[in-house]
């Protein structure tokens, strides 16, 4: 089984962008958790983005959160997301 990381706001993409939103009714360690169609910058690219794709099974108000494993970004990169806190899933 693989081990991915859940994201919060103020994690890094792989291109040093960062996320900037996230749920309001989920935290970890008092961070908003990120979720699919969360809004993240691009370390290269000037502009807002989107976190596509999310863990399956773990879901805020029918959206899935936000994961190491199953989610990237639209920028230019398709950047991945690098996790800073240690909450993770399997798959």
């Amino acid at each position: 089984m693989a081990k991915g990381n859940f994201l919060t706001v103020g994690d890094k993409t792989t291109c040093d962008g960062v996320i900037l939103t996230g749920t309001s009714n989920i935290k970890f360690y008092g961070k908003q958790v990120a979720i699919e169609g969360s809004t993240v910058t691009c370390g290269r690219y000037s502009g807002n983005y989107a976190i596509v794709g999310g863990v399956g099974s773990f879901l805020d108000k029918g959206i899935k959160l936000a994961g190491t494993l199953d989610s990237r970004t639209t920028c230019p990169c398709n950047a991945g997301l690098i996790h800073s806190i240690p909450d993770s899933y399997q798959k």
